[in-house]
């Protein structure tokens, strides 16, 4: 069965899609390509078939140089944020403020959203987009409007593998558009490839304790989240369902933490870590906090590129032989008849 996406993309560049281990053949629109501001040459989509090979896979998209040399923001560990704002007049305007400085230095460059289920990438994903007047895509939701059926749907007619090779193709897909900000999936950043799709933005984990992003899941519902409904005989003793989210969310956390910390930024979501009951900042602070700690990193590393110019080489001793400048053929013959 077909299916055209023109609810996420656009009616033209369509491509096709087929995967061999989930049971879908639909037809797709790369996304935002028709819009004149991203003007990305596309190549002819077929989809590759026959044998053993049979896999799905969304052809690359011919980049722009100046895609190639997107700029990212060096890797930092976010402390000391402003306290949270109360007033949400002043914190939307405060984000306003942000972010039209952020749009600048950014110079178009994208946005990942990194994180465990429950981090709320997608609700804060919408805001940071809104306020840098960049389209938000959602990886999840476009894998689900690719295959038809619900993530939950392919983890358990197909296996975990079979969604992530879904997750990396939508990935590569999104790699070469600027100025978007894109909510992945939780084991997105587990796949060293998804790493390089990613990497031509800035990529941005939202972190918090085991215990509050299990608090935020549950609140939720687990039914669209497959690695914390499935509790693999983890916890055979759990008094209730708190305990065994915990105990699973910690599991996979411990398993993706070194990938995770790759990220460029970290934003924290706790607001009071001592409180038992804590479910985290409002999803307007979380944006705030990821504006304004993308705009300090900015202008550091606008500081530390100019301080980098304004530098002087100074001789101190004899140059190495390897290092002097040896005189010329005429030279040494000029100096030999002189002696």
């Amino acid at each position: 069965m077909n299916v055209l996406l023109e609810a996420a993309f656009g009616r033209h560049d369509t491509c096709l899609l087929r995967d061999s281990s989930c049971r879908c053949f639909v037809q797709a629109s790369s996304p935002l390509a028709h819009n004149h501001r991203w003007k990305i040459p596309l190549l002819a989509r077929q989809p590759f078939r026959g044998g053993t090979a049979n896999r799905s896979r969304l052809p690359l998209l011919h980049l722009e140089a100046q895609q190639r040399r997107a700029r990212t923001v060096p890797r930092a560990q976010i402390e000391g944020l402003d306290e949270p704002i109360a007033d949400y007049g002043v914190l939307t305007q405060k984000m306003q403020d942000l972010a039209a400085e952020v749009q600048g230095q950014l110079e178009g460059t994208s946005i990942y959203l990194v994180g465990m289920m429950g981090s709320g990438k997608s609700t804060v994903g919408r805001l940071v987009a809104s306020a840098l007047k960049y389209p938000f895509l959602d990886s999840d939701t476009l894998i689900e409007q690719l295959a038809g059926c619900t993530i939950a749907d392919i983890f358990r007619e197909e296996g975990e593998e079979s969604f992530r090779e879904l997750e990396s193709q939508v990935l590569q897909e999104l790699m070469p558009f600027k100025a978007v900000v894109v909510s992945t999936g939780g084991g997105a950043v587990v796949k060293r490839q998804n790493w390089g799709y990613m990497q031509h933005g800035v990529v941005v984990w939202l972190t918090g304790s085991p215990e509050l992003l299990s608090r935020r899941a549950l609140r939720d519902g687990t039914a669209s989240r497959p690695l914390l409904s499935q509790n693999n005989g983890e916890t055979p003793q759990a008094a209730d369902e708190y305990t065994a989210a915990v105990a699973r969310m910690k599991n996979i956390l411990s398993e993706r933490h070194h990938a995770y910390a790759m990220a460029d930024l970290q934003i924290p979501l706790e607001t009071s870590p001592s409180d038992p009951g804590d479910v985290g900042a409002a999803p307007a602070v979380v944006a705030y906090r990821l504006l304004k700690a993308m705009s300090d990193r900015l202008k550091r590393d606008a500081t530390e590129r100019e301080a980098a110019k304004d530098f002087e080489i100074k001789q101190s001793g004899e140059l190495p032989e390897s290092m002097r400048i040896m005189p010329s053929r005429e030279e040494s013959s000029s100096i030999e008849r002189s002696e």
